[in-house]
């Protein structure tokens, strides 16, 4: 008994269909992460810098009350000023938040 195969021109046309659907989904899965990620580094990036902007601007204005300092009282200590013996410099550290 012969059988008769039939040849088709349609063969792996749903496999090919298959394929390109699940590499556009794989697509857009790989864009939407790589878009939550940034995200996410951009809210890091946003909470660093809005933590350290009051240290900054303690600083400016630590730095602009010494602009009209008085020549004549030389003793910083009473602001609470440190002398480092080594260089013969005058430090303050404060701390805001969890900074310095």
């Amino acid at each position: 008994m012969k059988t008769r195969r039939i040849i088709s021109r349609e063969t792996g046309s749903t496999l090919i269909a298959t394929l390109t659907t699940a590499g556009i989904l794989a697509s857009v899965l790989a864009t939407y992460l790589a878009m939550t990620s940034q995200e996410n580094l951009k809210v890091k990036r946003s909470i660093g810098w809005n933590s350290a902007l009051p240290m900054a601007e303690a600083g400016i204005e630590e730095g602009c009350s010494h602009l009209s300092w008085n020549p004549t009282n030389v003793d910083w200590s009473g602001d609470g000023w440190v002398i480092n013996p080594t260089n013969f410099s005058y430090g303050k550290t404060r701390f805001l938040g969890d900074g310095y």
